[in-house]
C-alpha cells in the first residue's frame, strides 16, 4: 500500500505524525487528519505498486508486529473521541452507493446498501436508500421484508410503521395492518392520516365500534375535514339511518358549503329520505 498525498495537503495540515516513528499507523492517522480538514479520499483502484515486504523494516532492525501494536495503542489513544468505525464504515458505504447508482450499476448499489444495513438496520438514511431503490426495480418483497427489520431496530419512526401498516394491507392482512397503524397513532398521534388509516383498517376488518369510534374523534378534531363524515355518513345510510347521515353531512357542508361532492350526496340522501315517505 503506498500513501500519494498532495502538497496542498501538506500544506494544510502539516506532516506525518512523528510519534509513529518509522511506520505503521501513521498512514491511518494522516488519512483521518486530511479527512477532519475536508479532504477526499480516493483509493487509486487502476494502480499496482509492488515492494519487497517489509524491507525498510528489516533493514533497520524493526520488530514489525511489536511496532504494529505499539503504534495502535498510540493511533487508539490519539483518536480515542473518534465516533465509531462502524459509522465510518456506514458513511464509506453510503458514497460508494451513490457513487455505484451514478454509474448506473443498480445491483452493486444495492448490495452496498445491504452491507451498511446490516451494520445498522435501524439508521433511517440506510433504509430509505435502499427502500427506494428496491421500489424502484419493484422489488416488494424485498422491500417489505426490510421494513420489518427496520421497525423493530427503529421502534419510534411513526412513518415506517405507518408504510408498513400500508404494505400489510396491500398484502391483505388487515390485522397486521391495524397493529402497525396503532403503533404509528400511538409513536404520533397528532398525525390525522395514521388516525384515518387505522380508522379504515378496523372498518375493513368489520371492527366497526373501533372504527366508529375513531371517526368520531377525527370528526371532533378535524371538523373541518370531509372525509371522516363522508365515511361515517356511508355507514349510517348501509345500516338505513338516513337521517343520521343527512345530519352528519349537512353537518360538514358547515365547514364546506362549496363542496361538490358532499352537496351531491346530500341530495341524493334527501331523495332516498323523500322516497321512503
Amino acid at each position: 500500500f503506498c500513501l500519494a498525498v498532495s502538497r496542498a495537503v501538506v500544506e494544510e495540515i502539516g506532516v506525518l505524525d512523528l510519534r509513529f516513528g518509522k511506520g505503521n499507523y501513521e498512514d491511518d492517522d494522516y488519512s483521518l487528519r486530511a479527512s477532519q480538514a475536508g479532504f477526499k479520499l480516493a483509493i487509486a483502484r487502476d494502480v499496482f505498486i509492488h515492494h519487497h515486504g517489509n524491507s525498510s523494516f528489516k533493514a533497520n532492525n524493526i520488530n514489525y508486529l511489536k511496532s504494529l501494536e505499539e503504534n495502535r495503542q498510540i493511533f487508539l489513544d490519539k483518536w480515542k473521541d473518534l465516533q465509531r468505525p462502524e459509522q465510518l464504515l456506514i458513511d464509506i458505504l453510503l458514497e460508494e452507493a451513490d457513487w455505484r447508482l451514478h454509474l448506473n450499476e443498480t445491483d452493486a448499489a444495492e448490495s452496498v446498501l445491504y452491507r451498511a444495513f446490516e451494520l445498522s438496520p435501524g439508521n433511517k438514511t440506510i433504509a430509505e436508500k435502499l427502500e427506494k431503490l428496491l421500489a424502484a426495480q419493484e422489488k416488494f418483497a424485498e422491500m417489505f421484508a426490510l421494513l420489518q427489520k427496520y421497525v423493530v431496530a427503529n421502534p419510534t419512526d411513526h412513518e415506517a410503521f405507518n408504510a408498513l401498516g400500508m404494505m400489510h394491507w396491500q398484502n391483505s392482512a388487515i390485522t397486521d395492518a391495524i397493529v402497525a397503524f396503532q403503533k404509528a397513532v400511538a409513536i404520533a398521534p397528532n398525525v390525522v392520516d395514521y388516525q384515518k388509516n387505522l380508522a379504515d383498517a378496523c372498518l375493513s376488518a368489520e371492527r366497526f365500534d373501533e372504527g366508529i369510534h375513531l371517526l368520531l374523534q377525527l370528526i371532533k378534531s378535524c371538523p373541518s375535514d370531509p372525509e371522516s363524515y363522508e365515511k361515517l355518513a356511508s355507514l349510517y345510510v348501509e345500516a338505513g339511518h338516513l337521517q343520521s347521515a343527512y345530519d352528519l353531512l349537512d353537518q360538514a357542508r358547515q365547514y364546506n358549503p362549496q363542496h361538490t361532492q358532499l352537496n351531491e350526496w346530500l341530495n341524493s340522501v334527501q331523495e332516498a329520505m323523500n322516497a321512503t315517505e
